[in-house]
């Protein structure tokens, strides 16, 4: 996935986290990022992203 300002989908990222789960909000942000890089369809990067965070989260 092409990611045009990085630091600010960070920033967009920990505000937006923060409020919604225990986890701490940069590692969680961080995370996020790193599995929106890779370079897969859109189905499949979508399907992918829930499957880490379901068990990142531990749920």
């Amino acid at each position: 996935m092409l990611i045009d300002d990085e630091v600010a989908l960070r920033e967009w990222l920990v505000a937006t986290l923060e409020p919604l789960c225990d986890a701490e909000p940069i590692a969680l942000a961080r995370y996020v990022l790193a599995l929106v890089a890779k370079d897969k369809p859109l189905d499949k990067l979508r399907e992918n992203c829930i499957d880490r965070l379901e068990v990142f989260l531990d749920r």
